[in-house]
């Protein structure tokens, strides 16, 4: 079996290549994501796999052409190495839907899709990844309705955990930490530092390789180095907590169709007050100016206060750098909860959830359920 005797029985849908680029890219801009009455569109500088090679050298993308022969749907997967319950495997990423209603090709992408996942596991094209993930916005109700709420027949969704988004956009006030202060990376510490993500992320389901994973991503993403890492450590010198900062730029662009009101008004108010710092407000479909906090990779046993404080420590650390953005972004997960006791920050907040994608067997349980683990899965909002 191979994917393209899958995609025979398909005739209106294909893999794409770089010959596809610029038909992708067009159709590619005139497609948005819909998040309550805000819109939210994604354009991908002038190469579309180049976000996708940032992402994994592993990856599919897939087309839907219409009997006229026009792109009206593209769908992305891509692939790396993994822990999942501890032991390393290939797991995917289900991302870059998008379908214009057309209820043929709808149901073609439906059929396809649950028989992507049923064989993926035998397929050298997709690795035989047997494990994927995705994220969808919980106030997308289109994308929720067709794929998480198991609208599709043989595959299932399932939540790994709730998350909120939450985009720092100014503070009101800093507090300063006399327990733990930022540092750089010092590559004499670098096995301390590795050590501390590895035993985070084989912790987690869909937990990222290290190093091998941070090599490749020094080598794939644009502007990112160790100068982007954060190490905090206690006052005894310590290292207690390590992440790092990133966010796309020629690869993928964000734009909002709308700016919050909150932040229409307030924004201008802020600027006249000397000891508040706001960003420069986004401008409407204009490219929104955002870097990403990666999960944070805590030492065991760390007090959850402790944890709260080290999160405001980094935001604190990152504002003063003056870098030339719009807002701060992390994924705040249910289990870690880092954010909600923020004091001092202006911020908004975009609920999400993630989910592990799964076959339906016959008997109606699903394929490859994944264990409960007290840590939150591994998940990159950067490469979304």
């Amino acid at each position: 079996m191979t994917l393209n005797s899958i995609l025979k029985e398909f005739p209106n849908i294909r893999l794409a290549d770089a010959s596809d680029n610029e038909r992708i890219l067009h159709y590619y801009a005139s497609s948005q994501l819909t998040s309550g009455k805000q819109s939210i569109f994604y354009r991908r500088g002038n190469d579309f796999f180049s976000f996708l090679k940032e992402k994994s050298d592993k990856y599919l993308v897939f087309l839907l052409i219409s009997d006229e022969g026009d792109i009206c749907g593209v769908a992305s997967l891509s692939y790396r190495t993994g822990y999942i319950d501890g032991v390393l495997q290939t797991v995917g990423y289900l991302g870059d839907l998008r379908i214009s209603l057309n209820r043929k090709l709808i149901r073609q992408w439906r059929k396809m899709y649950a028989s992507l996942i049923e064989l993926s596991p035998s397929l050298s094209e997709t690795n035989f990844c047997r494990y994927y993930q995705t994220a969808l916005m919980q106030n997308n109700s289109h994308s929720r309705n067709n794929l998480a709420n198991n609208k599709i027949s043989g595959i299932q969704y399932e939540l790994l955990e709730n998350y909120q988004m939450i985009n720092i956009v100014g503070r009101l006030f800093k507090k300063t930490s006399h327990n733990f202060t930022v540092n750089g990376f010092n590559h004499e510490e670098e096995d301390d530092v590795f050590a501390i993500l590895e035993s985070d992320n084989i912790a987690r389901q869909f937990g990222l390789q290290i190093p091998q994973e941070i090599s490749s991503r020094l080598s794939r993403w644009e502007d990112f180095s160790t100068e982007n890492f954060i190490i905090v450590k206690n006052n005894e010198g310590a290292i207690v907590c390590v992440t790092y900062y990133w966010g796309p730029k020629s690869s993928k662009q964000i734009l909002l169709s709308d700016i919050p009101l909150f932040f229409k008004f307030l924004n201008p108010v802020f600027k006249l007050i000397p000891f508040i710092k706001v960003y420069p407000l986004p401008k409407k479909m204009e490219n929104l100016g955002i870097i990403y906090i990666h999960q944070l990779s805590f030492v065991k046993d760390l007090a959850q206060q402790s944890r709260e404080e080290i999160m405001a420590v980094i935001l604190n650390y990152l504002i003063e750098k003056k870098m030339n953005l719009n807002m701060i972004s992390y994924c705040d997960f249910e289990k870690e909860n880092l954010c909600q006791n923020l004091k001092g920050f202006l911020m908004q907040k975009e609920n999400m959830s993630l989910y592990s994608v799964h076959h339906v067997l016959e008997d109606q349980s699903i394929r490859d359920k994944l264990s409960k683990k007290s840590s939150s899965a591994s998940f990159d909002m950067s490469l979304v």
